[in-house]
């Protein structure tokens, strides 16, 4: 009876992943070494979660091209890292 319970009980059905509210950062499209001058070509605006922190960041529509480009890079950054002001 337990046997036939179980293989007759449907499935469970997958919950569905919550949307994340995104907003768009500037990260590095190539690893960019430390003392660097900032370049356009070496960053690109990606979606990243709006609940993480952003303070810091380069955030689309609150940042342009010539709030970086030109500026000195601190310490190296890799592909995907978000650039910090």
């Amino acid at each position: 009876l337990l046997a036939r319970n179980l293989l007759s009980a449907p499935e469970p059905t997958a919950a569905k992943p919550a949307e994340v509210a995104a907003v768009r950062v500037l990260v590095a499209k190539n690893n960019v070494p430390g003392g660097s001058f900032l370049q356009q070509k070496d960053f690109e605006w990606r979606s990243w979660p709006s609940d993480s922190a952003t303070d810091g960041l380069f955030v689309s529509g609150q940042s342009t091209d010539k709030d970086y480009v030109g500026g000195v890079l601190r310490e190296g950054i890799k592909v995907g890292e978000p650039l910090l002001r």
